[in-house]
């Protein structure tokens, strides 16, 4: 079984859910993903807070950088690598992330064509304190779960004054894997206590 290790990413979603979809906001995070699964029977994320990760686990966004030297780092990975009994290990990681690798025997995923435009569209591309509406609509949605249909539809008539974006954002959001519709109401679909 091969396993593929994706570092993760500055840029997340702004509300907790499943962790590949938490920093699917970054197109390098969402390139190198989507090559380990093309590439690797299983796929793993390395998180500066977490350690290594199922991409399924639903964690809440945060800001924190791996650091390699922390005590116990290297090691904790390394077991949770063996654990998954693979034969081989590619990573899909930058720098520190690499770095953090140490103990685990591991070739480096190639370089080079998309996943390299990828990398650089993510660093020139960087949406940080801007506004934009996927963003405003899940927020919204993270603390008015429960609310109606209605509800949401006059958050887009107050939130945007584009006819075209409004309707655009309300079948975004009621379509994403973050909404669950039922009986009119809308819920967010990951409920994750949050934490101080």
């Amino acid at each position: 079984m091969i396993l593929g290790i994706v570092a993760c990413s500055a840029k997340k979603m702004p509300t907790p859910c499943p962790a590949w979809l938490l920093y699917s906001a970054s197109p390098s995070f969402s390139q190198a993903y989507l090559a380990a699964q093309a590439d690797c029977d299983r796929v793993m994320i390395l998180s500066g807070r977490h350690g290594l990760i199922h991409p399924d686990t639903v964690i809440a966004p945060y800001d924190q950088r791996i650091d390699p030297s922390r005590p116990g780092l290297a090691e904790e990975i390394a077991m949770t690598v063996s654990s998954a009994r693979a034969s081989e290990v590619v990573s899909y990681c930058p720098g520190d992330y690499r770095i953090a690798l140490r103990l685990v025997p591991h070739r480096n995923a190639a370089s080079g064509g998309i996943f390299e435009k990828a990398k650089a569209l993510g660093k020139r591309g960087s949406v940080k304190g801007s506004v934009f509406p996927m963003r405003e609509s899940l927020l919204w949605l993270f603390s008015h779960s429960g609310a109606t249909l209605s509800e949401f539809r006059q958050f887009c008539l107050q939130t945007w004054q584009n006819t075209s974006t409004r309707q655009c954002q309300y079948n975004r959001l009621i379509k994403s894997p973050f909404a669950r519709v039922l009986d009119g109401r809308i819920y967010y679909k990951f409920n994750l206590k949050r934490s101080s």
